[in-house]
C-alpha cells in the first residue's frame, strides 16, 4: 500500500508531461495545417466554386485547377465506359483503354531501352585514355 502512494505523485507527473505532450504536437500540426491553408487559399477558393458549379470534380480536373487555375480540356475518349449502356459494355470499353494504355507504355519502355543501348554502344567504342597510352 505504501508503493502505490510513493507512485502516485510520479504517475501525476508523468502524465502531465504526456499531455503536455500531446498538446503541444496537436498545436503544431494545426498550425501547420493552417499555413498550407493560407498559402493554397485561392486555389481552393477556386475548386470550391467549380464544385459547387459542376457538382463533383476528378482528379485530373482538381489537379489542373490547382495547378493552372482553369479546367481541362474535355476529351471525348477519356472515359469510354461513360457511354455504355450496360455495364458488360462499360467493362469492356474500360478493359480495352487499358490495354491500350499498356500498350503504348510498352513501346516507350522500348524505345527508351534502345535508346540505353545505343548510349552504351556508343560508350563502349569510343578509346579510353587506357587506350591512348598504349599508343604514345
Amino acid at each position: 500500500m505504501s508503493l502505490t502512494v510513493k507512485a502516485q505523485p510520479f504517475l501525476k507527473q508523468r502524465l502531465a508531461a504526456i499531455d503536455s505532450e500531446v498538446r503541444r504536437l496537436i498545436d503544431e500540426a494545426h498550425q501547420q495545417a493552417t499555413e498550407i491553408i493560407q498559402a493554397h487559399r485561392e486555389q481552393h477558393k477556386l475548386i470550391a466554386e467549380m464544385l459547387l458549379k459542376y457538382e463533383t470534380l476528378n482528379e485530373k480536373e482538381i489537379l489542373s485547377l490547382f495547378n493552372d487555375g482553369k479546367m481541362p480540356e474535355k476529351n471525348a475518349e477519356e472515359f469510354p465506359s461513360e457511354k455504355a449502356a450496360t455495364f458488360e459494355e462499360a467493362k469492356k470499353a474500360l478493359e480495352a483503354k487499358e490495354a491500350e494504355k499498356t500498350d503504348s507504355e510498352l513501346e516507350a519502355e522500348q524505345a527508351d531501352s534502345e535508346t540505353t543501348e545505343v548510349a552504351d554502344d556508343t560508350a563502349d567504342s569510343k578509346p579510353t585514355n587506357d587506350d591512348s597510352n598504349d599508343n604514345a
